[in-house]
């Protein structure tokens, strides 16, 4: 397992000397001549989460001595400006791990080679169909295509601190991961919690009961959760925006009451940055949280005890039974400049597999607290006996009932200005008013009219990247190198 060291430093040398763009040069594509045929792969798992990516990777090459496998962690929250900007400048991996919003808009730009005619019907058989969902979208010609390998699935819960919960009051063993509150009750148990003085690591906190994510992450738990929408019906069309609607404006509005009240901190000191810290340091009581997190809290984190101050129920729901967070799902993608049938094609499908088979997912699930995407590895003997697999139960039971989002292009651009503009009220430098236009404002610039063309929302091939300027492939290259630079290595 090799990282392309001589790639990046071409990138820096084509960066200072202002050559734009070489073709079939610097693009990772661009193979030796052996017979080892090397790909380049992207990961972006955690720092607990790594190990795993690593061994499975080394067990991939004893299995396939002719393929040779460059892996590259990215941080998460760059890779998909990452990849976009790399893809232009031609220096993106073969194979990378993509989430469920960015794939659909990978495929509508042209970017991502289909994979339909890879999937076996034994596969297709195997995955939970909402996976399947997920990564399915539209060609050029209007007809579905399967885009990457579905990995995980996830949706986020409810972790908090047993210890705190018992100092407060609340007998813990009547709570059970298969728990969900009404609101009313949530807010009930954030009051009782809130301020609880609790001893840990040599301080005594006066705990906040709460504390939030940032981001539209963050918010979903409560926007979805008293049955908002962001569109009427799943329709991604300016006209069939419904955040101005009463239940949005209702839980907008309860969101900005929790961070205004004593039982959140400030809201400076809020968002994705300190969400773990503070739950693991024990200054707050519980946070809304994935099973991502699960490996480096349970075997890590000495708070939590092995699991034994570590609890888990489901997010709240309304009147209505509605629970907070869509499902999630991660799956490997396979760069369009990989050509198909070519030998570096046939070992990035390989390869895709390999991850998202059935073995590299009882490994996830059993080592990585990962909820499998897969029905027939919940099925297995090993992941039923592993210690893991109450933890991994819960969240595959939660997904089960999650939320289904639709699959849209343009779905992490929406969640992202619609995001921005929720952290700008919640810190109190706009109205609820302005969070809404501003917002609509932002999505008009690139969402449809449902009355307009209705093939807006399927990909129009490899024409929908731009033909940029030669400054603009300066400065890809010149980002993708920096952050390249600045990442752990295999």
């Amino acid at each position: 397992m090799k990282i392309k060291k001589q790639i990046v430093f071409f990138l820096v040398l084509l960066t200072i000397s202002g050559f734009a763009f070489v073709p079939n040069v610097v693009g990772v594509s661009q193979k030796p001549k052996s017979a080892v045929i090397s790909i380049s792969f992207w990961y972006t798992e955690n720092i607990a989460e790594e190990p795993g990516v690593i061994q499975l990777i080394t067990d991939f090459e004893a299995e396939h001595p002719d393929i040779e496998v460059n892996a590259l962690y990215v941080d998460f929250f760059d890779a998909r400006n990452l990849f976009t900007s790399s893809y232009i400048a031609n220096t993106e991996p073969d194979v990378m791990r993509a989430t469920r919003d960015w794939i659909p808009e990978f495929a509508a730009s042209g970017m991502l080679n289909p994979l339909t005619d890879t999937f076996s019907q034994e596969d297709l058989d195997d995955f939970i169909n909402i996976s399947i969902e997920m990564v399915t979208y539209p060609d050029s010609e209007g007809n579905d295509q399967i885009w990457a390998y579905p990995q995980l699935v996830d949706t986020p819960a409810i972790m908090y601190n047993k210890e705190i919960f018992e100092l407060a009051g609340i007998d813990t063993s009547t709570l059970s991961i298969n728990t969900s509150w009404t609101w009313d009750e949530y807010l009930d148990i954030l009051n009782q919690v809130n301020g609880t003085e609790y001893e840990y690591g040599g301080e005594t906190h006066h705990v906040y009961a709460t504390t939030l994510a940032g981001m539209m992450f963050g918010a979903q738990p409560y926007y979805f959760g008293h049955g908002a929408q962001m569109f009427y019906n799943d329709e991604i069309y300016i006209d069939s925006v419904a955040i101005d609607s009463l239940e949005s404006r209702l839980a907008l509005q309860f969101l900005k009451n929790l961070t205004d009240s004593s039982v959140t901190p400030n809201w400076l000191d809020q968002g994705w940055g300190p969400l773990n810290p503070s739950f693991r340091s024990g200054k707050v009581a519980m946070i809304n949280q994935g099973p991502w997190e699960l490996k480096q809290n349970i075997e890590i984190e000495p708070i939590f005890q092995g699991g034994d101050n570590l609890g888990i129920v489901q997010l709240p729901h309304d009147e209505e039974g509605h629970r907070g967070a869509p499902v999630g799902c991660h799956g490997y993608v396979i760069s369009k400049h990989v050509v198909p049938n070519s030998a570096e094609y046939n070992a990035s499908v390989l390869f895709a597999k390999y991850m998202s088979g059935q073995e590299a997912q009882k490994i996830g699930a059993i080592d990585y607290y990962h909820v499998p995407s897969r029905k027939s590895v919940m099925e297995m003997s090993e992941v039923k006996e592993a210690f893991s697999y109450p933890y991994v139960k819960a969240y595959w039971d939660a997904v089960q009932s999650a939320l289904r989002v639709p699959v849209s292009k343009d779905w992490a651009q929406i969640e992202t200005d619609f995001g921005d503009r929720i952290n700008e009220y919640l810190a109190g430098e706009i109205s609820l008013d302005e969070c809404i236009a501003n917002t609509l404002v932002r999505w008009g610039e690139y969402l449809p009219k449902k009355s307009g063309d209705l093939t807006d929302d399927v990909i129009q091939g490899t024409s929908s990247i731009p033909s940029y300027p030669i400054s603009l492939f300066i400065g890809a290259i010149a980002i993708t190198t920096f952050l390249l630079l600045r990442k752990r290595r295999i």
